[in-house]
């Protein structure tokens, strides 16, 4: 929806009335050219976004995984990240992202230390946890740091 309707999330959340002008001018005003790496749709924030959404469904959908506390956090995850997405165009929405990316290694590592899924399960874990971080570093490295 966000990739079809362009702008339209933006303006609607800045229309609703939950913040003063600085909200809308935030949601609807352009990035000046130059002063970012990447405007616009970001896909590549949309991959790493829903890694933990495929890890997730084969959790519970596959493996059969069900826990309260996961669920929650799980649909935390999902509301935070689609709206998000929704509004994904707008200036510095990295910041928007980072409420649901807080989550991530949550939503990915739960599973793994409440239910034994795989041989090696622990091992397997150090290296979901070295790749997640290791990737963070990489991007920041390659992304951020000048």
């Amino acid at each position: 929806m966000s990739l079809a309707f362009g702008g339209v999330w933006e303006n609607l959340f800045a229309s609703l009335g939950f913040g003063d002008e600085r909200l809308a001018s935030y949601l609807t005003t352009r990035a000046q050219e130059g002063k970012f790496s990447s405007t616009g749709f970001r896909f590549d924030f949309l991959f790493y976004g829903a890694a933990p959404i495929a890890l997730a469904y084969y959790y519970k959908f596959k493996k059969g995984f069900e826990d309260p506390i996961y669920n929650r956090i799980l649909n935390t995850y999902l509301i935070a990240n689609a709206f998000w997405i929704l509004i994904i165009r707008a200036n510095f929405s990295n910041r928007f992202a980072y409420l649901s990316w807080f989550l991530m290694a949550i939503v990915i590592t739960y599973p793994l230390l409440k239910k034994h899924f795989i041989n090696k399960q622990f091992k397997f874990l150090g290296l979901v946890t070295i790749v997640y971080y290791g990737f963070t570093y990489a991007m920041y490295y390659i992304l951020i740091k000048d």
